[in-house]
């Protein structure tokens, strides 16, 4: 594996030589914005950037495991969570092209128990294209499932399939888009019923093995999977003397019965690479499909695939890009496909921190003369400050920043939300509360942080400020009530529990 790896370095070095001239300043800014996210220090994956067919940066980053210290590598497998899905939208429109399965199918004939008023009316087509009106991981709560310890639990498919089928639609299948990995649940079971082999065995068979690609594959936990770097959080700690401090530590466990086909593949950045390129040409899937797979069925989505607005990536409105992140349990990765494969751009990580999307959307900006979007962020740059330098430092390091408009950091909401729960995790209310202090001077209009606060003063017993906060919140939400729908649900689920 390690002589395969220098060869291709010392491919990819002559082939720069060779390379026209125009290359070397994407090159070089791809180097300098990998390196400003590498020395954030919470990123830890692998990276890897293509002109075309031509890979013009690869590199692995940080630790596939801390323990042994094994570095990650451009070969190093990761879980890529719902980009997973890709490979599930590729299973299932294989077998309508070999005529095994119609997109008009309803989900009947595979799930007989369902009420007659989804299996009747979802087809596959909106299973596909998460138009069938199936809610996300809140259809879940809504049955009474705890999500803090749901992914701990072996769930069979048949039992999680029944689970799906009692939960309330959204609405009529085909009216709206809802990501929904319920949806794609179905569609593993769906894939293996009809091929009669297992999701393993699908990915292996046909795309695995058609492609040479080296690892990547479906296993459950007690498989063994070559390469497989472990998953990582990276945050505040506690140490014997109960002082603070930032570090890693072992994310936590996720039965791979949860995730199945909709977030339980692994891959390499290379692997991902060779998968991209297959994309444009008939190996896997002839021309007709493809094209359905690329194009809008439910506005973003086509099938496993979104197809983002430029704008939301700084990108010019002629940009076309497809793209998916993913998200499981200690892994972060994202692919992006931009004009149709004049750049590639696949991010896999094994930290909860990692920002993959967030890095791929640099380094995209970066490829079309775009300035990247700042490694550092100002609510995990204050959290740290906290936690190292104390509250003077901080306030110093704050007013500084302020100063300067904020022009050197990532501002939003997020990170202070984030690091509040970890100081609260660690019975620190007073920390916590600093810190979402500075981040409402930052973002006097951030409905979550009110949420933060709310969880503050829950977690003192102070019910009637709690009440408040939540329900300012909310309040505050609701000017943008479709970009903030989910810090209303969140705000009132606390309310509800108080």
């Amino acid at each position: 594996m390690k002589g395969r790896f220098l060869i291709f370095i010392w491919v990819l070095a002559c082939n720069f030589k060779a390379m026209d001239v125009k290359v070397s300043p994407l090159l070089e800014g791809v180097q300098a914005t990998v390196s400003e996210f590498e020395n954030e220090r919470r990123f830890s994956g692998s990276v890897l950037v293509a002109q075309g067919n031509q890979v013009i940066f690869m590199k692995g980053i940080g630790m596939a495991n801390h323990s042994y210290q094994i570095p990650n590598r451009p070969d190093t497998a990761f879980l890529v969570g719902s980009i997973s899905k890709q490979f599930t939208s590729m299973i299932i429109l294989q077998l309508v092209q070999e005529g095994k399965l119609k997109l008009s199918d309803t989900i009947g004939k595979w799930f007989p128990n369902f009420p007659a008023y989804k299996a009747d009316t979802i087809t596959i087509h909106h299973l596909l294209s998460h138009s069938s009106g199936l809610p996300h991981y809140g259809g879940l709560v809504e049955l009474g499932v705890d999500l803090e310890h749901y992914g701990r639990v072996n769930r069979p498919l048949e039992e999680y399939a029944k689970t799906i089928g009692n939960m309330n639609l959204l609405w009529p299948p085909g009216t709206k888009f809802r990501y929904s990995s319920q949806g794609y649940i179905l569609l593993g079971v769906i894939a293996q019923k009809v091929a009669k082999k297992s999701f393993g065995e699908l990915i292996k068979s046909r795309i695995a093995s058609p492609l040479n690609l080296k690892n990547t594959g479906f296993a459950f936990n007690k498989e063994i999977v070559s390469d497989l770097a472990a998953a990582y959080t990276y945050g505040i700690l506690e140490t014997d003397e109960s002082n603070l401090k930032m570090g890693f530590t072992n994310s936590e466990y996720r039965d791979q019965t949860n995730s199945f086909c909709t977030g339980g593949v692994h891959s390499t950045v290379e692997d991902l690479f060779v998968w991209s390129q297959s994309l444009w040409t008939d190996k896997l899937l002839g021309r007709e499909l493809r094209e359905k797979m690329f194009s809008k069925q439910a506005d973003p989505y086509g099938y496993g695939w979104f197809i983002s607005n430029p704008n939301d990536w700084g990108l010019d409105e002629k940009t076309h890009i497809l793209n998916h992140g993913g998200a499981t349990t200690g892994y972060r990765a994202q692919i992006a496909i931009l004009d149709k494969g004049a750049f590639t751009v696949i991010v896999l990580a094994n930290t909860v921190e990692s920002r993959s999307t967030t890095l791929a959307r640099s380094i995209a900006r970066v490829l079309y003369h775009k300035n990247p979007i700042p490694a550092n962020i100002l609510g995990t740059a204050l959290a740290w400050r906290l936690v190292s330098g104390g509250s003077q430092s901080t306030k110093s390091f704050f007013e500084k920043e302020e100063g300067h408009q904020f022009k050197n950091y990532l501002n939003n909401d997020y990170a202070f939300h984030l690091y509040c729960d970890q100081f609260l995790d660690l019975g620190k209310p007073e920390m916590a509360r600093q810190l979402v202090s500075y981040g409402l001077k930052a973002n006097p209009d951030a409905g979550s942080l009110y949420i933060s606060l709310g969880d503050i003063a829950a977690y003192q017993k102070q019910v009637l400020e709690a009440e408040r906060y939540y329900q300012k919140a909310i309040e505050l939400a609701k000017k943008i009530p479709e970009v903030n729908r989910n810090v209303i649900e969140n705000a009132q689920n606390k309310l509800n529990k108080l």
